[in-house]
């Protein structure tokens, strides 16, 4: 076994064993989906560290404690995240996939279930947790420095999704599973190789159209080497 999720044989292996693995430890409640996004203009950023990738997994994480907290003091909710960089398209787009508990634990390990979590109020606190990190983390950068600001006023980027909804704990894995595994392209959208050049196809996400790219094979290459976990 390569071991690699690049390889869609291996890529199904390690993730039926995650799922059969940590679908032990999730408690059969019901659980909610997010997706964080980033805005575009900082993606060239995550592209020349990718150290700050774990930084966008641990922000996100917070900023969803964060929020639930602001309404329901002291409770322990439960999460599994991981970040993806790859668009349909194969272009550098980092974001965020986080399954979390759709309620969570109290001070007296009763469990209590939540109404969801308000998109708008997850979207302000996670620019904002993560904008506050990278200043931090960056503060000589006069660029980076100079595209927050200007994020802030035009009030762009960081959308949230929150409308996945799974009512079982096992499904939840199956579902973040699929993600942690897959490739960043799965084999039945390349329609075409004929040695020299490759044409793969995606559905854009905006309009739903259906998309063919045709590529050279060291483009198509190009295309899947920043999508290599860092190590």
């Amino acid at each position: 076994s390569c071991k690699t999720r690049f390889c869609p044989s291996c890529g199904k292996v390690r993730t039926d064993e995650w799922v059969n693995r940590v679908s032990t430890e999730l408690l059969d409640v019901p659980h909610l989906h997010l997706t964080l996004t980033i805005a575009q203009e900082l993606r060239q950023t995550f592209h020349n560290d990718r150290r700050l990738l774990d930084v966008m997994l641990k922000v996100a994480a917070e900023a969803v404690r964060q929020v639930v907290g602001d309404e329901h003091h002291d409770l322990r909710i439960g999460m599994i995240y991981t970040c993806h960089t790859f668009g349909r398209d194969l272009g550098f787009k980092p974001h965020i996939h986080l399954v979390t508990t759709k309620g969570g634990l109290d001070k007296d390990d009763n469990w209590v279930e939540i109404d969801g979590i308000p998109g708008g109020k997850l979207s302000a606190r996670w620019r904002y947790l993560l904008c506050k990190e990278l200043r931090r983390l960056r503060p000589y950068d006069d660029a980076l420095r100079m595209t927050i600001d200007d994020l802030y006023r035009r009030f762009r980027g960081f959308q949230v999704y929150t409308d996945s909804f799974y009512p079982k704990g096992l499904e939840a894995a199956k579902h973040i599973g699929r993600y942690l595994g897959h490739p960043p392209l799965a084999t039945s959208h390349i329609t075409q190789y004929d040695g020299q050049r490759l044409q793969f196809w995606y559905r854009e996400t905006a309009t739903g159209l259906h998309r063919e790219v045709n590529v050279s094979a060291l483009e198509f290459i190009s295309l899947l080497v920043p999508h290599i976990p860092p190590i």
